[in-house]
């Protein structure tokens, strides 16, 4: 593989949110970023089947998560307003233990 593909997405938040759940990459031993650890089935960021688990968040509405944390991506979420446009990249090992790990 390459260097990843990077899926863009606008999401709608709902009344439950954008329905992700995100993993500090110091947390899975890889490397630093942000990761999707989960997607709440019937949610905006599960609804839109665009984005998966253990795809790092690149960016939110084009703030850059490449070297951020766990909480400050929640910040930023939260500070998102309702439309939240989200850079993912691709990493099919990061997939792979998030998926293991998650079961």
């Amino acid at each position: 593989g390459g260097g990843g593909d990077l899926v863009t997405v606008t999401l709608v938040k709902s009344d439950g949110g954008l329905g992700l759940g995100v993993v500090d990459g110091k947390l899975l031993g890889v490397k630093p970023g942000v990761y999707i650890s989960s997607l709440v089935p019937g949610l905006a960021a599960q609804k839109c089947g665009k984005l998966l688990a253990g795809d790092q968040i690149v960016a939110i509405n084009g703030s850059s998560l490449m070297n951020a944390t766990q909480d400050e991506a929640y910040r930023i979420l939260r500070k998102s307003g309702s439309r939240v446009t989200i850079v993912a990249a691709r990493d099919e090992q990061v997939r792979e233990m998030v998926s293991a790990s998650s079961c």
